[in-house]
């Protein structure tokens, strides 16, 4: 049998005596190049859908929804095929982080006027208390701190937490404080 090289015709029963090969193992090496080369062509193919895919969602999709992306339009592909190919490529997805208002300012209500005027240095003791609210995250939720702080001292005088912000959050804090204080 007798196939053409690049540049001349070669007796494959020769070669393979020469080499001290039998023909059949020329030919599981000839398909396992031509897989091979199958195979890479595929996956550059599918890492340039996947390029593009990730270009149109400016950059906000990861693996999962363009694994469905492209198997909407019809390319054959699995989601792990196509986490490696984005991974072995540093093609990530943006990431945002979740915002969580807390504060209302939208509100017709009377706003009380800033007397001190950014000035936090007070004179005495229990001339000028500040309060603030602040969520913290846990394993079970969100968890409101509500507190009382004495400028003088930079201490806090009355607290109160609660899994709920309610006005009774910082009343129960203001009276923790005023029971402290007198």
């Amino acid at each position: 049998m007798f196939i053409k090289d690049n540049l001349s015709w070669i007796n494959i029963d020769s070669a393979c005596d020469c080499l001290e090969l039998t023909r059949s193992s020329y030919y599981i090496w000839i398909k396992t190049t031509e897989c091979r080369t199958i195979k890479t062509i595929a996956k550059t193919k599918l890492l340039g859908q996947i390029k593009v895919e990730h270009l149109k969602s400016k950059g906000r999709y990861g693996s999962i929804k363009i694994t469905r992306i492209l198997k909407k339009i019809n390319i054959n592909c699995t989601l792990n095929g196509v986490a490696l190919l984005m991974k072995r490529n540093n093609i990530k997805s943006v990431v945002s982080k979740k915002y969580k208002a807390t504060t209302n300012s939208k509100h017709n209500l009377g706003i009380f006027d800033n007397i001190l005027n950014r000035q936090f240095i007070v004179p005495h003791p229990n001339y000028a208390w500040v309060s603030d609210i602040t969520y913290i995250h846990t394993g079970e939720g969100w968890l409101y701190l509500a507190t009382v702080l004495d400028l003088y001292s930079n201490m806090i005088i009355g607290y109160a937490m609660s899994d709920r912000m309610t006005k009774q959050l910082v009343i129960t804090a203001l009276a923790k404080a005023l029971k402290l204080r007198g």
